[in-house]
């Protein structure tokens, strides 16, 4: 997939994905023995990126990213640890080599002969693995944490109350969404966690991991890319870039993006966010220009009635950066609806001959 970064959007992950590469995956069971199968039914559950966290090992994260390679979908590698407490998720950045991830395992007290093994448990709880690995570039949530082996199944209550307020923890991951409510009371103000929602690669009815249950639990992150950089900002702020359940378009008429033939800007086109806008940039980069060529093409100008001066300005502007033939092309989506509205440079009057 591209690296480009467009606008803020919401995006389809699922952040707890098995492979055969977990020991307790049945081939038999699964539904498939290549990477390239998994990627296709990520895609074809309509998710963005998945992480891959098999239990104790990176051993099919290269496999995977190289199978996406040239697909849509975003790979994080990652592992599924089992702390002293419960099970932590651990994510890198997608191109993170397994590798790495491997010497993080070791630091952590897997010697490489463990790797994989479900029963090696490391000697250190949820918070203090956390730290280790957001010292490693990682990033760490507790997985399924009202399940079995979760954060919330600790006997200590404040135990539990110290991990969700460690930094450390980037996110809580819950099974039951009706358990938000009561982490939300736990925090009790002292910090905005976001929770998130990820299928452990288990479909309804099933306990075992099953390729069909790719995605049937997942969240939505808003960011310009489902990376592990544009999840971690969707982290940082939930609830505005954080859903757990299916965003809806927005009702009101967005400004998609904004196209330029000819002239100064010739071949430029400018994508919007559906939500608010920011334009930066020096002196003479071309931010108000952007902003008139968008109410030249909407045919919302400045009246020259009203404030002549102004918009005498801004014709001098129009004339500077357009030529004759130049044209502005704006689409503008509401709901489902998608229109472009096209308007040529010059306009010419009754009076004036083309």
């Amino acid at each position: 997939m591209s690296a480009q970064h467009g606008p803020a959007r919401f995006w389809a992950v699922d952040l707890h994905v098995h492979t055969p590469a977990s020991r307790d995956v049945d081939v038999h069971t699964y539904g498939a023995t290549e990477p390239r199968q998994i990627v296709d039914a990520a895609i074809a559950a309509g998710l963005h990126a998945i992480a891959v966290t098999d239990h104790n090992t990176a051993g099919w994260c290269d496999r995977m990213a190289e199978a996406a390679r040239d697909t849509t979908l975003v790979v994080l590698p990652g592992l599924e640890l089992s702390t002293a407490e419960g099970h932590l998720l651990a994510i890198w950045e997608e191109g993170t080599l397994a590798q790495h991830l491997e010497d993080v395992l070791v630091e952590l007290g897997v010697v490489r002969a463990d790797h994989g093994d479900l029963h090696k448990a490391l000697d250190k709880g949820f918070a203090d693995t956390a730290k280790i690995i957001a010292a490693r570039g990682g990033l760490a949530i507790p997985a399924h944490a009202d399940g079995e082996k979760g954060l919330l199944r600790l006997a200590v209550a404040d135990r539990i109350n110290q991990t969700l307020l460690d930094d450390a923890i980037s996110a809580v991951e819950i099974v039951d969404v009706t358990e938000a409510e009561r982490i939300k009371a736990r925090l009790d103000g002292r910090r905005e966690l976001a929770l998130v929602r990820s299928s452990d690669t288990t479909a309804p009815g099933v306990s075992w991991h099953v390729l069909p249950g790719i995605g049937h639990r997942r969240t939505w992150i808003k960011a310009s890319r489902p990376d592990l950089r544009g999840l971690r900002h969707a982290l940082a702020d939930p609830e505005l870039r954080v859903r757990l359940d299916e965003p809806g378009a927005p009702e009101h008429t967005v400004i998609e993006s904004v196209t330029v033939t000819g002239g100064f800007l010739d071949g430029q086109q400018f994508q919007f966010s559906c939500d608010l806008n920011c334009l930066l940039g020096g002196t003479g980069a071309g931010k108000s220009l952007l902003i008139e060529l968008l109410r030249f093409a909407l045919d919302q100008q400045t009246d020259a009635g009203d404030f002549p001066q102004v918009r005498k300005e801004v014709d001098s502007r129009l004339k500077y950066a357009l030529t004759s033939g130049s044209t502005v092309e704006v689409v503008l989506t509401r709901g489902y609806a998608r229109c472009l509205v096209r308007r040529a440079y010059p306009v010419f009057g009754a009076d004036q001959i083309p």
